[in-house]
């Protein structure tokens, strides 16, 4: 408990002061195309990947640049001089590895006092050789590390029939297109020329000399503080294998594994626009494409083209963003700013959001491994050409929520749900990009060690519940006979998606969310979910989803909770958390019971509390999390949510004056 304040309950002019501080400064903070986008950050090992493929292939980075990405190193570094998967995380041995790396290699001295304790890190211990398994790669390739100490990434993975779970087309997609060059390169053991510099960083990393024995086992070395997923019998197995088959001097199909491969790549690079589905994919495309002979022109438009991915200024330096989420973002903002406001901006907003439904397909969809994207919306721009069912659901919900001024048509309403609907599994929840594809997890395939729940598309709490509220949504405004196929097909998919919300919810009442910290996120959305699936308001299941809320709401109003939470899947209490706490009393106000009018008081007055004069929300830790390890700051969720929880008290009070606004 961060304080003992007894909040008490703010006046209701207070509350409308505050909405309207906090709408004001969101909407001065509208891009010039209509929407809105913040950014989403992640860690300095994005900046440190890029320094290594500009290194690996050749390429100048100018000295302006180079000062800025060590300027987000110096940002980014612990006060115990490491670096972290986030700022709240314990120092990684493979981020703090490949910043010493990628300093060194844009020139800093070993001893300069930004690395001194890095180094002392790196060669505690068993030092690198126990860096994760992605570590290794990294190494490998820039001839810091042999490539018998890294675990085989086979490419005839490829090869095999795809209805054995084990193909890389039934990976998380995210996944698949990042082991398909990493697949690519171990098969080669692609490395950049060895030279004075790649020597003198080889000597730093390995002070008590560098021999080929040092890597007999070094595999299976891994520092288990950065372990969330330990390799199990099976993989283990798996890896033996892997060894066995590269000891063979005779590799036949390779080469059509390879192939195939590239292919993969050069389809993403053209459906995406050279973007690819995410940065790190990009850089180990572009390594890729180096190695099997890709031209000058070709790396420089990819470079041009990760441009997208980059943020700079004079404070935090270069930095690569996890996401781009200009739709995202947009969806949340206009439903954060209701229908309570309808200026020119307010359209405007809402017509940069119709744009970015994609229209079209393309005829090389089969042979990527993917789903149609028709209909759908990314989390970025269209252009992007990766939909989302979730971003696809809000961005519906928030262009139906203006039922007097429609900004899309029926025909592409009708597509948005078409794509919603194909991706929900068999189980009755929706997976994100896709559908799932096997039903094992492949959890005991993860070589991934720092990152769990990676391997595959799961059923999503946040995406399920999204998708009910969207279907039901777009039902309602399609006009569809309840005679129709259409209708009783909607009716079908929310049902079994409330049935498959219902049954994640824990015995405390609680969800677990996988793409926000954690339990207040998951718990807004399952209690938004079933609420939209048709559940009264006053049912068991809610009830105890908003006792729970209750019982962690702080003394001061707030609720918080620490990035561990997801980490280690139990409640673990943090600190007062603005964004938080709006998680929580979204939650609560949906619910509309009496019962929760104290806490949810308490709640809003933390947040008119925490709110300055200009209508910012203080500046607070990430909120956002992928693959359970990895924190996410999304930089407007501090202004979008907790205005979302303003404008839900200004309605419910306006109900109960009897004025009607809905």
């Amino acid at each position: 408990m961060e304080s003992n304040k007894q909040p008490s309950k703010p006046a209701s002019q207070e509350v409308e002061d505050a909405w309207k501080r906090s709408s004001n400064r969101l909407l001065s903070l509208q891009l010039d195309e209509g929407g809105w986008e913040g950014e989403v950050v992640w860690c300095p090992i994005l900046p440190a990947q890029y320094v290594i493929v500009c290194y690996f292939i050749g390429r100048k980075i100018p000295e302006e640049e180079k000062q800025k990405i060590l300027k987000q190193f110096e940002y980014t570094r612990h006060e115990d001089g490491l670096w972290g998967m986030h700022p709240d995380s314990q120092p990684y041995l493979f981020v703090t590895t490949l910043v010493y790396v990628a300093s060194r290699l844009l020139g800093m001295d070993g001893k300069d006092e930004l690395l001194i304790r890095a180094q002392e890190f790196i060669t505690s211990g068993k030092g690198v050789l126990a860096i994760p398994s992605w570590g290794k790669f990294w190494l490998a390739l820039m001839h810091l590390f042999e490539w018998k100490g890294v675990r085989p990434i086979l490419p005839e993975l490829w090869l095999i029939p795809k209805w054995i779970a084990l193909h890389p087309s039934n990976y998380y997609c995210h996944t698949r297109l990042i082991y398909a060059p990493m697949a690519f390169l171990y098969g080669r053991k692609s490395t950049t020329q060895e030279d004075e510099s790649i020597s003198k960083i080889r000597e730093e990393l390995f002070p008590e000399g560098y021999s080929q024995d040092l890597f007999d086992n070094a595999s299976s070395m891994l520092r288990g503080e950065e372990v969330c997923s330990p390799p199990g019998r099976a993989l283990k197995c798996f890896y033996f294998l892997g060894h066995l088959f590269e000891s063979m001097p005779f590799k036949p199909l390779r080469k059509i594994a390879e192939k195939r491969i590239l292919q993969l790549i050069r389809d993403d690079l053209e459906t995406t626009g050279g973007r690819f589905i995410s940065p790190m994919s990009g850089l180990l495309s572009i390594v890729t494409l180096h190695v099997a002979g890709g031209t000058r022109a070709e790396l420089d438009y990819l470079f041009n083209q990760l441009k997208e991915w980059i943020f700079v200024d004079d404070v935090g330096g270069m930095r690569i963003a996890g996401a781009r989420s200009m739709t995202w973002d947009t969806a949340f903002a206009l439903q954060a700013l209701g229908t309570e406001i309808d200026t020119p901006g307010i359209q405007k907003a809402r017509e940069a959001l119709a744009r970015e439904q994609i229209l079209s397909s393309s005829p090389t969809i089969g042979r990527q491994f993917r789903s149609d994207p028709m209909g759908g919306f990314c989390f970025g721009h269209a252009s992007h050409f990766w939909p989302v069912s979730d971003c696809t659901a809000e961005a519906l919900v928030a262009l139906l929520q203006n039922k007097e001024d429609l900004t899309i048509s029926k025909d592409r309403i009708e597509s948005a749900v078409n794509f919603i609907l194909s991706r929900q599994n068999p189980d009755g929840g929706f997976g994100s990009y896709e559908a799932r594809r096997c039903r094992s997890t492949l959890d005991w395939l993860n070589p991934a060690e720092m990152f769990g729940n990676s391997m595959v598309e799961h059923s999503w709490v946040e995406c399920t519940a999204s998708c009910i509220e969207a279907l039901v949504t777009a039902r309602a405004h399609l006009g569809y006979q309840k005679s129709s196929t259409e209708y009783q097909l909607s009716l079908q998919s929310e049902s079994m998606a409330a049935a498959w919300l219902l049954k994640q919810q824990k015995h405390d009442g609680s969800w677990f969310g996988g793409w926000g910290i954690c339990y207040l996120y998951g718990t807004m959305f399952g209690i938004r979910g079933l609420i939209a699936g048709g559940s009264k308001h006053d049912a068991a299941e809610l009830i105890a989803a908003g006792n729970w809320l209750v019982s962690k709401q702080h003394e001061d109003g707030s609720w918080g909770e620490s990035h561990e939470a997801s980490y280690h899947e139990k409640w673990i209490d943090g600190p007062p958390n603005c964004t938080q706490t709006a998680w929580a009393l979204i939650g609560l106000q949906s619910l509309k019971l009496p019962q929760f009018q104290e806490p949810i008081e308490r709640g809003i007055s933390f947040l008119v509390e925490k709110l300055d004069e200009n209508g910012n929300w203080p500046d607070q830790r990430g909120t956002g999390i992928f693959f359970r390890s990895a924190v996410l700051d999304y930089r407007l969720y501090r202004r979008i949510f907790p205005l979302r929880a303003l404008l839900l008290h200004k309605r419910n009070e306006n109900l109960e004056c009897g004025a009607g606004v809905t």
